[in-house]
């Protein structure tokens, strides 16, 4: 901004510069957020974190019901509301979501059963405790019996990552009961997964572009290795979540990573550094992901397929484009097939293509298959 002008970057009528006193602020969180990254810097996640607390408040059960008879309170003392000449309505009570003889409106439906094994005889109501009794799934039938995974992270903190690793690979122990005592290779039936620490030279390239900085460190950790990992774990400061795509240390290291047929995790500094007894539950969900991303499956659930056998079909759609003036794409394609009871059959087997081109796309894959197009 200069001489009472802003100078604009795009538009959409070719505009190169506007007077400040017709510019506004779009009110959409987007806008916003941006120009609130740039004053507060830093401190925007600290900020950002809070205001997400002080928002959580007004969407609990308790808020939402005492808004909903503050609201009805209101507009039933400004009954009848007239709408049009010769139209009013009355606001009444609130309707009671209850079962009556004519209509059932609460449905309680039967418990899920976690299954850890094909003859279904080993179950449990709740997916972990099950997990520590019976192992996984796939525990007989898992090949990675010894994985490697590779822990990508910034040098300015590799011991706080060396210390998650621990507590990942070997477990946790907390007063009373700890929720991830087994630790990762005990829990999953594995005999020897080792995670690899790899840094990124983050204090030595600090006015680089970040992602340039964690892409060249995967490229350099898969150069000198025999095989690729079975897995990566990307670790990034909280500060680098919302960076763009091109500079984004998660989305440059996992396209590198993904091209080589390893599957990525993110995870941020906060997560792995919190007190023992939330980190015990994180942990759990870390451990599990990594599991699946491998190719296995933690657990399926009771499903009678005697009665039906459900199909659930995964899409992607992605739409792109360089700024908010230009034509966007959309992108579609199959990601996933799984069964009603959660065994997947089949994963990103599908090409990305146009939208308008997906039909003609997906016919020519499945007469390249061999396979029956009705099915």
């Amino acid at each position: 901004m200069a001489s009472g002008l802003v100078h604009l970057s795009e538009s959409f009528d070719e505009t190169t510069c506007v007077p400040v006193d017709q510019v506004w602020l779009e009110g959409s969180k987007a806008s916003f957020t941006r120009c609130l990254k740039v004053l507060l810097g830093p401190q925007y996640q600290r900020s950002e974190d809070a205001r997400q607390r002080e928002e959580a408040r007004f969407f609990t059960a308790e808020a939402v019901d005492g808004l909903l008879t503050k609201m009805e309170g209101f507009l039933r003392r400004k009954s009848p509301l007239i709408l049009a000449p010769d139209l009013e309505c009355t606001v009444g009570p609130r309707i009671a979501v209850a079962n009556t003889t004519d209509y059932q409106s609460v449905v309680t439906a039967r418990p899920v059963e976690y299954c850890f094994d094909a003859a279904r005889t080993k179950g449990h109501q709740y997916p972990w405790p099950g997990l520590e009794q019976f192992g996984p799934f796939s525990r007989d039938t898992f090949p990675k019996k010894s994985p490697r995974i590779l822990v990508l992270c910034p040098d300015t903190i590799q011991g706080k990552v060396e210390t998650f690793v621990r507590h990942l690979h070997d477990g946790i122990a907390i007063q009373g009961r700890s929720r991830y005592s087994a630790g990762f290779g005990k829990t999953f039936g594995l005999v020897n997964p080792k995670f690899v620490v790899h840094k990124a030279p983050w204090l030595a390239t600090t006015k680089e572009n970040l992602g340039v900085a964690y892409r060249r460190a995967a490229e350099e950790f898969l150069a000198n290795s025999i095989s690729p990992p079975d897995a990566a774990l990307v670790v990034i400061l909280d500060e680098h979540t919302d960076l763009p795509d091109a500079e984004s240390p998660y989305l440059q290291s996992k396209a590198l990573l993904l091209l080589a047929g390893v599957p990525a995790q993110e995870v941020r500094l906060s997560t792995i550094t919190q007190a023992q007894y939330p980190l015990q539950f994180t942990l759990q969900n870390i451990a599990i992901a990594l599991y699946a991303k491998m190719g296995d499956t933690p657990w399926t659930v009771d499903h009678d397929l005697t009665i039906s056998d459900e199909l659930v079909i995964g899409l992607g759609i992605v739409e792109v484009s360089g700024s908010r003036v230009e034509k966007r794409q959309r992108f579609v394609g199959i990601t996933t097939v799984f069964r009603g009871d959660g065994n997947y059959l089949l994963g990103h087997i599908s090409r990305e293509c146009a939208y308008a081109k997906y039909p003609v796309s997906r016919t020519m894959q499945w007469s390249s298959t061999g396979k029956d197009d009705k099915r």
